[in-house]
C-alpha cells in the first residue's frame, strides 16, 4: 500500500503526476482557510459569467495552462475569462473541457476567473496550420512526411533550436538483437485543436502491431513546447524485447550539461558517455540553453548536443496503453536564470481548476496561504490535514546555496515542529512570530515541518 508521501513524491523520484495530489492540496487550502475563497452567497451574477477557481499547488506565483470541466460543454468553442482586475484571457471549449492560460496565480493559493461565451475568438495568439503551430514564444515546424519536428524557432531570442536536416522528438525502438529502428515516415499529421488558447498537432507511427501517437501542443503565453506520447504496445512482438526512446537534437554540441532530480542538480562535463536523470536535463552555453523536462519515470542520456529520454523499458504485461509527457524549454542564459527546476515542477504539477457550483460565490479573487522569500526554495504541501488540523510542509533547496528562508503564513498557526520523513518530531518547536517563521537550509538540503493550527 503506497503511503500518501510516496504518492506526493511520485513512485520514482517525485516525477509522476498523480491527480490525487491536486485533489488533496485543494482540500488542504479549503480546510485551512475555512473555504474563505468560496463562501455561500446569493446566486451568481449571470451577466458577469461563471466563476472558476484556479488552484496553484506550488510555492511561487505562476502562469500556466488550465484544463477544466467546461461550464459550456458542447457549445460555442470560444470563451472569454476575466479576473477581478478586469484582465481578459482567451479560452476555448473542446468537447466537455475548457482550456485557457491563467496568469499569475498566487503561490499555494487560488485565483478566480469569470467565464462567458463569446461569438468570436479573442485575438489570435495561437496560429495552427497543417504543419506548424506557433505562439508568442515559438514556431514549431513538423515534417508531415516523416512525422517529426523539423524546426523550432525561438522567437524571443531569434534562435533555431534544431540543426538543419535533424529531427527533434524522434521516437525510436531499441530491440535486443534487432538494433535501433527510427519511427519515421508513413505518418498522418492531423490538427486536433486550433484556437486562441491552444494549438495541437498529432501524428502516428507503427512498429509491427504496436502503435505510437505523438502530440505537439503550444499554449497561449506559455514558454514551453509540450509533447505527449501514447504507446499501444503489441505485447507478443514489442514490449518484452524493446525499449522506447525519444531523441532531441540541438545546436548545443559544446554545451555544459546539468541534470536535475528531486534532490537538486548535478553538473556533468565529461566525454560522450551517458548520464541518468529524473526530472530534467539542461544543455547551456554562456548565453543560451535548452532544457528537456519530463514527468516520466525513466532517465536521460546526453552527448554532442543530443538528448535521449527513455520513455519505457521492458516490463511484465500490464496496461497495454501508456502515456508519457515531456517538454522542450529553450531559454536565454543558464538553467538557474531560466528557472528550469521550477518549470519542471510546473510540468509535473499543473494548475487545477474547479467550476463554482450554483449558489456559491467567490468572495476573494486571489489568495495565498503560504509564501516564502527564497527563489531557490521549493515548498510543498505533503498531505491532507490530520485529525488535529495539522499539515506538513517540506522545503527543498534546489540550486546549491545556503539559504535563510523566511516563511509567511496566511493561516492560524500555533507551532511549527521539524520532523523526519515519517513525521516524527526531531527538534523542538520553531517559534512562529505572529504569522512568520524562518528556516535555514544547507546546499540541497530537505527539511520537513509539521504546522499545528
Amino acid at each position: 500500500m503506497e503511503s500518501f508521501s510516496s504518492v506526493i513524491n511520485g513512485r520514482d523520484g517525485e516525477t509522476l503526476y498523480n491527480k490525487r495530489l491536486l485533489n488533496f492540496i485543494i482540500l488542504v487550502l479549503l480546510f485551512w482557510c475555512n473555504a474563505s475563497c468560496l463562501l455561500a452567497a446569493p446566486a451568481r451574477d449571470a451577466a458577469r459569467g461563471v466563476p472558476i477557481v484556479v488552484f496553484n499547488p506550488l510555492s511561487w506565483s505562476r502562469t500556466g495552462p488550465v484544463d477544466a470541466d467546461s461550464p459550456f460543454p458542447g457549445e460555442n468553442p470560444y470563451v472569454a475569462l476575466v479576473d477581478e482586475q478586469g484582465k481578459v484571457v482567451p479560452g476555448q471549449n473542446m468537447g466537455d473541457r475548457l482550456q485557457f492560460t491563467a496568469r499569475e496565480v498566487p503561490p499555494l493559493g487560488c485565483k478566480v476567473y469569470w467565464a462567458k461565451r463569446i461569438p468570436n475568438p479573442l485575438g489570435n495568439p495561437i496560429k495552427t496550420s497543417a504543419s506548424t503551430v506557433e505562439n508568442q514564444y515559438f514556431r514549431v515546424q513538423v515534417d508531415s512526411t516523416l512525422g517529426v519536428i523539423s524546426d523550432i524557432l525561438d522567437k524571443v531570442n531569434n534562435r533555431h533550436v534544431v540543426p538543419y536536416g535533424s529531427a527533434l522528438a524522434l521516437l525510436q525502438v531499441c530491440s535486443k538483437g534487432n538494433g535501433t529502428k527510427k519511427l519515421v515516415g508513413g505518418s498522418e499529421v492531423v490538427v486536433m485543436q486550433r484556437g486562441p488558447a491552444v494549438g495541437l498537432i498529432t501524428f502516428d507511427h507503427e512498429n509491427g502491431d504496436s502503435r505510437f501517437t505523438q502530440e505537439i501542443k503550444l499554449y497561449d503565453s506559455v514558454p514551453r513546447v509540450d509533447m505527449r506520447s501514447t504507446v499501444d504496445w503489441d505485447w507478443g512482438v514489442s514490449k518484452n524485447k524493446s525499449v522506447l526512446e525519444v531523441v532531441f537534437s540541438t545546436f548545443l554540441s559544446a554545451a555544459r550539461k546539468t541534470l536535475g532530480n528531486q534532490l537538486g542538480s548535478t553538473e556533468w562535463n565529461g566525454g560522450n558517455t551517458g548520464i541518468c536523470g529524473v526530472k530534467w536535463l539542461d544543455m547551456s552555453t554562456s548565453g543560451y540553453g535548452v532544457s528537456v523536462l519530463s514527468d516520466t519515470k525513466q532517465g536521460f542520456q546526453a552527448s554532442q548536443g543530443k538528448v535521449t529520454l527513455t520513455l519505457e523499458e521492458p516490463s511484465t504485461p500490464g496496461e497495454d496503453i501508456e502515456e508519457f509527457v515531456y517538454s522542450i524549454y529553450p531559454h536565454k542564459g543558464d538553467w538557474r536564470g531560466a528557472d528550469t527546476d521550477k518549470r519542471s515542477y510546473e510540468l509535473t504539477y499543473p494548475l487545477s481548476a474547479r467550476v463554482v457550483t450554483s449558489g456559491i460565490e467567490p468572495t476573494k479573487n486571489a489568495n495565498s496561504y503560504v509564501t516564502h522569500s527564497s527563489p531557490n526554495i521549493v515548498l510543498r504541501l505533503l498531505r491532507e490535514p490530520g485529525k488535529d488540523g495539522s499539515v506538513v510542509l517540506r522545503f527543498y533547496e534546489t540550486q546549491g546555496k545556503i539559504t535563510n528562508c523566511r516563511v509567511k503564513l496566511y493561516l492560524p498557526v500555533k507551532s511549527a515542529v521539524e520532523t523526519d520523513q515519517f513525521e516524527k518530531p526531531i527538534a523542538t518547536s520553531t517559534p512562529v512570530d505572529g504569522d512568520v517563521f524562518s528556516v535555514k537550509l544547507l546546499k540541497h538540503q530537505i527539511r520537513t515541518f509539521k504546522l499545528q493550527p
